[in-house]
């Protein structure tokens, strides 16, 4: 049984006729606060079973039911031995913004209340919140069945309990611990361990045939733009766990940038979606795609208080040009404006490319030499597709030690570009797409990349917001709706690798459990 945010009582049951036996589940409800009347008795399912039932009270009123026969009940799993009393005093509370559970024991022996925290298969070691006085076995604690909301990022969870003021006068105790929204991993990649097949990006093998859209690093074979004098490219592989450019362009010009590059996600110029029968975008990403909804395991906001970048380098070579050469070492970030096309200077696009660049120089034939640009340097650029922003953040030489682009960060960047092209700051953005490599003209480079970072600050609720918008309703259910009971096609050793909506079983296909987040959050903005 449980009681709704409305005051409606819920009961679950089965219509067993023999104490513990088999049944047909049910669930009906009270008629608003009236308990004595009751309505919707509603059948779950025609099978006979020993049924069993949850129920979660939503934010607005309404209630949701899991249900289980018993073949499927779920198997206990040791937390912790917190002592030997044969009278132990506990209470659990779940957290929706860490998407955890709290279990807080009173152990009225040594006076101390102390909690572990987590979820099934990952739970904390203990911890100690309050000390107390004179307790023992006729004491008692407990704490709100779920915690309450400050604000978007902090919840705070009530604790009560009973201590002993004197032999004859006890006091009821209140504490509060305040929880906050963790820092969640965007993208993760230790070792580059999720390579695809390379796609071939050079004239004769066109974007729109050869494209996926999964979250695994696809290198590219060389050539980006159509019409480069070059005939011989570079390579771009991944061999154990490295990703390893080795641009070489030696031929092309500046009109003409060629690029060596693994990418991740969704880009501007996608046009379609290998492995998906029948979906295809244009600037716009399509999210229904059962290969995956987008290419990172979460997607960071723009407005969300925190998202920065990591990872380390190793530039081993580079060529000494007869003629003028650029090149830059990259992470390019792609943000999607999932409000809509954005007008600005002249210009109207969908993305926002923010690239950081971490070296960015220009080979002089005056002086038979590279010279860096400045640290800090930056300016916007007009690929064609999408608006562009780049920041030289660093400068980084062939022979230097391995270089860590440590924690920089992305949110900032982001308020940067659009600033520079006078686009509000309140544009929404969301983090779709993630490119590490290099670019440039008349150069020959050899880098290699071991592992990419991207993490963000965000509350469980985002997880649940399929299109971004900022608040759990209608339209998040129907898209879970369009993808229920599809798995992406994991051919990987890794097929945890995938983030398919709302995939919080971790076991990458959309059911039941996908849904029930869903709705949990239902109604709540953040």
């Amino acid at each position: 049984m449980r009681v709704s945010s409305s005051g409606q009582a819920f009961v679950a049951y089965r219509n067993a006729t023999s104490d513990g036996g088999n049944g047909i589940p049910f669930v009906i409800h009270s008629n608003g606060i009236d308990y004595s009347t009751w309505q919707q008795e509603t059948v779950l399912r025609t099978a006979s079973d020993d049924w069993r039932f949850s129920l979660t009270p939503l934010l607005k009123g309404g209630v949701y039911i899991l249900y289980w026969p018993s073949v499927g009940a779920l198997s206990p799993q040791q937390i912790a031995v917190s002592d030997t009393s044969s009278l132990p005093r506990w209470t659990a509370s779940y957290d929706s913004l860490e998407n955890k559970f709290y279990v807080i024991y009173y152990n009225y022996t040594t006076n101390q209340i102390y909690q572990y925290s987590g979820n099934s298969g990952a739970w904390s070691s203990k911890t100690q919140l309050f000390t107390t006085s004179g307790s023992n076995s006729s004491m008692a604690v407990g704490s709100y069945y779920q915690s309450g909301s400050i604000n978007s990022t902090a919840h705070t969870l009530g604790i009560f309990w009973i201590q002993a003021r004197n032999s004859t006068n006890f006091d009821l105790k209140f504490g509060n611990e305040i929880t906050s929204a963790s820092w969640r991993t965007v993208n993760y990649d230790s070792g580059f361990d999720n390579p695809e097949t390379a796609w071939c990006n050079h004239n004769g093998c066109p974007w729109s045939m050869t494209v996926d859209n999964f979250s695994y690093w696809v290198p590219s074979v060389g050539g980006n733009q159509t019409g480069c004098p070059q005939t011989d490219y570079g390579s771009t592989f991944i061999n154990a766990s490295v990703l390893h450019t080795r641009e070489k362009n030696v031929d092309s010009t500046s009109s003409c940038f060629d690029t060596s590059i693994a990418s991740e996600g969704n880009f501007p110029w996608m046009s379609t979606q290998q492995g998906c029968v029948g979906t295809s975008q244009k600037y716009v990403p399509i999210f229904t795609c059962p290969r995956n909804s987008y290419g990172e395991h979460e997607v960071a906001h723009s407005d969300f208080t925190y998202t920065n970048v990591s990872t380390h380098l190793t530039f081993n070579s580079r060529n000494t040009p007869t003629k003028p050469a650029h090149y830059a070492v990259l992470v390019d970030l792609y943000w999607w404006f999932n409000s809509g096309n954005v007008t600005a200077q002249g210009k109207t696009y969908a993305w926002m490319e923010t690239a950081i660049r971490v070296a960015s120089t220009t080979y002089s034939t005056g002086c038979s030499c590279w010279l860096d640009d400045p640290i800090g340097f930056n300016g916007t650029f007009d690929p064609g597709t999408n608006f562009a922003f780049h920041l030289v953040v660093a400068q980084v030489h062939p022979g230097d030690p391995t270089y860590y682009l440590s924690a920089f960060n992305a949110t900032r960047l982001y308020q940067q570009a659009l600033a520079a092209w006078s686009i509000p700051a309140n544009t929404h953005g969301v983090l779709l797409g993630i490119q590490v490599g290099t670019e440039g003209y008349g150069s020959v480079l050899s880098i290699d990349f071991s592992d990419m970072t991207i993490g963000t600050h965000m509350p469980d609720a985002a997880a649940a917001d399929t299109n971004f918008d900022h608040i759990i309703n209608s339209l998040d259910t129907a898209d879970e709706a369009n993808s229920f009971g599809k798995c992406p096609n994991n051919h990987s050793t890794s097929p945890q690798a995938y983030k398919w909506t709302v995939d919080v079983a971790a076991d990458s296909c959309n059911n039941i459990l996908d849904s029930a987040y869903i709705a949990y959050y239902y109604g709540l903005s953040y």
